[in-house]
């Protein structure tokens, strides 16, 4: 099975995983191509439809466990978008009605989903 395949298998099974966990009614699509300052991305294109973008030299390079690591990641951003009330805008985020526009790693939302991602990596291999 070639990486790409392998992958967007992996991706979508911690999609899965997680849109359960937060009972997510959601349609997420994923995309793998060249971003510029991220390996992974999430873009909400409202309506519950998503779409998870993976920089195809992560996906190359990276194990399994980081790809497992970065969609949980961004799926917390789904479940912060649906649940979570999170807005981002140039400079300025809102998520639980409160405006944030301090340091990004500092971020609530960055936070949250940095937290979640080992959970998931955990959770994703012990059922295995």
């Amino acid at each position: 099975m070639g990486v790409r395949k392998k992958s967007r298998r992996t991706i979508a099974e911690v999609v899965e995983m997680t849109a359960a966990y937060f009972n997510l009614d959601v349609e997420v699509w994923i995309e793998i191509g060249k971003l510029k300052d991220n390996m992974a991305e999430a873009e909400d294109h409202g309506a519950g439809v998503y779409t998870l973008h993976f920089d195809k030299k992560f996906i190359k390079e990276d194990d399994e466990a980081e790809l497992v690591k970065a969609a949980a990641h961004e799926m917390v951003h789904v479940k912060q978008f649906e649940l979570d009330g999170l807005r981002l805008e140039e400079n300025i985020g809102y998520m639980n009605g409160a405006e944030y526009n301090g340091d990004y790693w500092f971020s609530p939302w960055e936070i949250e989903a940095r937290g979640y991602q080992d959970a998931f990596l955990h959770h994703y291999f012990s059922g295995k």
